[in-house]
């Protein structure tokens, strides 16, 4: 994830519980296997901080909706 003031963090494919998604590498798209819920590379996404590590410089984010609406 990268953020507009340039902050860069990254969001676990594991911490990501509704589904179990795969990774198309020739699109560069998750697709959720039950859902069918899909995430593209670029793609504007609603965030949440879950985790920070000062002394690794690492940020763990979490997607809370699309950028066009928050999901529960």
């Amino acid at each position: 994830m990268e953020l507009p003031n340039t902050v860069e963090g990254m969001i676990r494919l594991a911490d990501m519980h509704d589904d179990y998604y795969i990774y198309d590498e020739e699109h560069y798209l998750l697709t959720g296997e039950h859902t069918k819920r899909t995430y593209k590379l670029g793609e504007a996404v609603v965030i949440r901080v879950e985790d920070t590590d000062k002394l690794m410089r690492t940020i763990n984010f979490s997607i809370v909706g699309r950028a066009n609406r928050i999901e529960e």
